[in-house]
């Protein structure tokens, strides 16, 4: 359990199924009757994160007129840990089922001084200008 470093979530999620009348031959269903796993809280758990690849470029605002900008980002985003389904509760007495919740926070490396989100801006060419509403009414 040392991999996890969050909170366990008092409680845990179950599911139950039924096994009704006897398919596959006359044998009864294989499998559990209930399935059980623990919940894990990982909202706002600091994670090593990584910077995202541009996103494509906005619209641009205002959409019309003088001086309109279009943005991009790039954001830093956690790298969520490749947690096994069931972790190793004491040495000796098996393993149980367990889940994440939440969205953890990202720590990334500093780019162009920001440490979550890196924003680029241009200027959009050959933009229309505004037309009044009013100077259209017959």
């Amino acid at each position: 359990m040392k991999s996890i470093s969050c909170e366990e979530i008092p409680g845990q999620q179950s599911r139950t199924r039924t096994c009704g009348g006897r398919k596959f031959d006359g044998k009864r269903c294989s499998g559990n009757h209930q399935d059980i796993r623990h919940c894990y809280d990982i909202h706002n758990c600091v994670l090593k994160g990584s910077w995202s690849q541009w996103s494509t470029w906005s619209l641009c605002t205002p959409p019309c007129g003088p001086n309109p900008t279009r943005v991009r980002q790039r954001l830093c985003t956690p790298l969520l840990p490749k947690f096994s389904p069931t972790v190793s509760v004491v040495e000796g007495q098996g393993e149980k089922n367990v889940t994440f919740w939440g969205t953890p926070r990202s720590l990334c490396e500093e780019l162009q001084g920001q440490k979550l989100m890196v924003e680029e801006k241009r200027p959009c060419l050959h933009v229309p200008a505004c037309k009044d509403p009013e100077e259209e009414k017959p």
